[in-house]
């Protein structure tokens, strides 16, 4: 019998950068919060109250919360300043920085949960012991951590999570196509990887939040020299999710605590393995435009004329483009076609996906896409060719992207990036 080689998650769940957000009402938007004046307490306080505050203020390093229903995150020390974003009542932040104005009102610098850094009125925050929410997360992981273990075994993966009294196993079998550029089991090991993203929630005071860790395979290597912006946005590998694990948890005497744990397998019907990926010769439009050809052909598709082309033609430099009938043609400075998307439910892919279908038909159609999970607002399906030798290999530039909204697809694309 085999002996199970277990990959401790732990370590590289603290390297990751959470995705941080307040949501149900307490986003950080800017322009959202009412004007300082508007407080219970003025910001032309007395004198004596201005000095009675700052005897009480907190330092540099220490924590405050607010105590306003929705506190502007502005630009600088100053009421009149731009407002960058907004924090809400009850929210945790640790002082960064403090200044006094013109008028002699203390400010502080915070940190928002994955929104602006900037300056927030003192009147209306107090100094507290709690902790910040990075600061609760990282107590959660610190925990836990090393309770989330993956096992890979040739081509199954299980997944055992053991979190705040919750114990959770997960098993499934992956796609050929996962290891089209792996050599052997060894290496497979080599390429899981996690992460972890959270938000956070105010609800009538109490802090909720919701910590996701994701199981990560990588599948292949971009190259993205020429064009650095790529990495901040796509990464330079592409990382097939695998497994995700959901905690929900309270914010409770200092410390998180876990209310719900669930584990999802992404690939848990073997029936969709069977599915073929998506292949170069299906990069388009069932009788309409494809990838690859010039611009021209691709607007005559839509029903649009040389004439009108000419006419309607836009773009800068390295890109042209133009729209008909809801679908966008992109194209290169060669006129071939790089780009087309649809929102326009008269379309469909040649497999037949269009507007509107669920996310259960694109898996009955396509599988289950490669990097996110099935409804999730943006997934990529990655496009397939074969090698020279006749083996099936990933065409590293070329993929199908397709967006849900409420369960349903809302558009999708074709899209294939020149390196070079």
């Amino acid at each position: 019998m085999k002996k199970a080689i277990w990959v401790l998650i732990a370590a590289l769940l603290f390297t990751a950068v959470p995705s941080c957000s307040e949501s149900a009402g307490t986003t950080v938007t800017a322009g959202t919060a009412q004007p300082e004046t508007s407080r219970p307490v003025s910001p032309s306080a007395p004198a004596a109250a201005v000095t009675e505050i700052q005897d009480t203020a907190a330092q540099v390093g220490q924590n405050i919360k607010i105590d306003a229903d929705g506190l502007n995150v502005r630009r600088d020390a100053d009421a009149g300043s731009e407002a960058l974003g907004m924090a809400p009542r009850g929210g945790v932040y640790s002082v960064l920085d403090e200044k006094t104005d013109e008028e002699g009102r203390l400010w502080y610098r915070i940190q928002t949960d994955g929104g602006p850094r900037g300056w927030v009125a003192a009147w209306l925050c107090r100094q507290t012991e709690e902790k910040t929410n990075l600061e609760l997360v990282d107590s959660l992981l610190d925990l836990y951590g090393d309770e989330i273990q993956t096992e890979m075994e040739g081509s199954f993966l299980e997944v055992c999570v053991s979190v705040g009294g919750f114990e959770l196993d997960g098993q499934s079998e992956l796609p050929d196509k996962l290891f089209y550029d792996v050599e052997d089991n060894r290496d497979k090991k080599e390429l899981l990887s996690a992460g972890t993203e959270w938000s956070c929630v105010s609800e009538n005071g109490k802090r909720l939040f919701h910590v996701r860790c994701s199981i990560w395979f990588g599948m292949l290597e971009y190259f993205w020299a020429q064009f650095p912006e790529y990495v901040s946005t796509y990464g330079s590998q592409r990382l097939n999710d695998l497994a995700r694990i959901d905690i929900s948890a309270q914010a409770q005497d200092g410390e998180l605590k876990v209310t719900n744990v669930s584990c999802q397998m992404k690939y848990d019907n073997p029936e969709l393995l069977k599915i073929e990926p998506v292949s170069l010769v299906e990069e388009g439009l069932k009788n309409g435009p494809s990838i690859g050809m010039t611009l021209q052909e691709a607007y005559q598709c839509l029903g649009g004329s040389f004439e009108d082309l000419e006419e309607r033609k836009s773009g800068t430099v390295e890109l042209g483009g133009v729209s008909l009938a809801n679908v966008e043609l992109y194209a290169l400075p060669g006129d071939e076609v790089v780009w087309i998307s649809v929102e326009s439910g008269e379309y469909a892919t040649t497999r037949g996906m269009k507007i509107g279908d669920t996310a259960e038909t694109v898996e009955r159609l396509y599988g289950k896409p490669d990097t996110g999970f099935s409804g999730d607002g943006r997934v990529i399906y990655q496009v397939v060719r074969t090698s020279q030798d006749g083996e099936p290999e990933f065409c590293d530039n070329d993929t199908m992207e397709v967006c849900y909204k409420n369960g349903r697809v809302s558009a999708f694309s074709f899209i294939r990036i020149y390196l070079d």
